[in-house]
């Protein structure tokens, strides 16, 4: 019923209870009396529905007006929401961008390490030892500083294969992950021959995409260097598994651990967990940290290979 209709039914009600009043045959002053009243209380009535209808007019005002400007704010939201991802997006790529560029710069300063410095000082090496081979037992002066000079050059040698294999471990690309790991813990466990290490494959090198690979190997540099410079540590093991779609690597040790809660105050103090951490989270993986300056350090790093195609 309308506003208009309830008005009208208020008025036809009205009159029909004055018309009842008047067939009653009552005349006398109380009629009069009561009939004023009547009118009074209808007109009174009357009012009160205007301003009711008045007030629901302002009802439905408001009510339109809170609406367009939820409306408009639910539009401004999801507008900044749109913005957010585009920016939150741009910013993943252009880290993912970043991650590729800088290993592309390793791979290219390795391989002119190897190509024109290492292959030079192994030039120098073999006429070396072509020259000391030849001078055989004679006394001769130069032979200390020949020999002195081979040791010198053997030592370059092999600090500028750390920096290539460092910077990007050709077997990598050759061999694959599984012997390049098998290699950096070997080199690892000869810099500290006192430490029991332990390594679980429990995954076909065919489950891990070539990209995924590079990142797996740098966490795993990261953390040997960061259980050699912490030291102390006596067992290490180390475990890459699958489980479904989750790809898991876990680096569990027995040195000195950190004091977590005092981590995100001193970034700066280790960087290479920083590191380790970029490189998961940037590679669309979960990194998890638990260490104890009593029980060690436990890294893992984990990756959804199903989502992982879109790095």
């Amino acid at each position: 019923m309308t506003d208009k209709d309830q008005h009208k039914s208020t008025t036809t009600v009205c009159r029909q209870a004055q018309r009842r009043l008047a067939a009653s045959g009552d005349t006398g002053a109380g009629a009069h009396h009561r009939e004023h009243e009547l009118e009074a209380q209808c007109i009174k009535l009357e009012k009160q529905i205007l301003e009711l209808k008045y007030s629901l007019n302002d009802l439905h005002s408001t009510k339109r007006r809170l609406e367009k400007q939820v409306g408009e704010k639910a539009d401004e939201l999801f507008q900044k929401n749109q913005e957010y991802q585009h920016y939150q997006n741009e910013l993943i790529n252009f880290a993912k961008h970043t991650v590729r560029r800088l290993e592309n710069e390793r791979r290219k300063i390795s391989r002119e390490l190897h190509d024109s410095i290492a292959q030079g000082l192994v030039t120098i090496k073999l006429f070396l030892e072509n020259k000391l081979a030849l001078m055989g037992e004679e006394e001769n002066s130069s032979l200390f500083s020949i020999e002195s000079i081979l040791e010198i050059t053997q030592d370059n040698l092999n600090e500028i294969r750390r920096i290539i294999n460092y910077l990007r471990p050709k077997m990598l690309d050759d061999i694959g992950l599984f012997a390049t790991i098998q290699w950096h813990w070997r080199e690892f466990q000869g810099r500290m021959p006192d430490l029991t290490l332990k390594i679980k494959l429990a995954v076909t090198e065919s489950d891990i995409p070539q990209k995924l690979k590079l990142i797996i190997y740098r966490i795993i540099q990261e953390a040997s260097n960061n259980i050699e410079h912490r030291g102390l540590a006596t067992r290490v093991e180390l475990k890459l598994t699958r489980e479904d779609h989750v790809l898991k690597l876990e680096i569990r040790d027995d040195g000195n651990g950190f004091d977590l809660e005092a981590l995100p105050s001193k970034p700066n103090r280790n960087p290479g967990l920083t590191s380790m951490k970029e490189y998961t989270e940037l590679s669309e993986g979960r990194f998890f940290l638990r260490s104890s300056q009593t029980e060690g350090t436990c890294i893992e790093a984990t990756w959804d290979l199903a989502n992982w195609r879109n790095f």
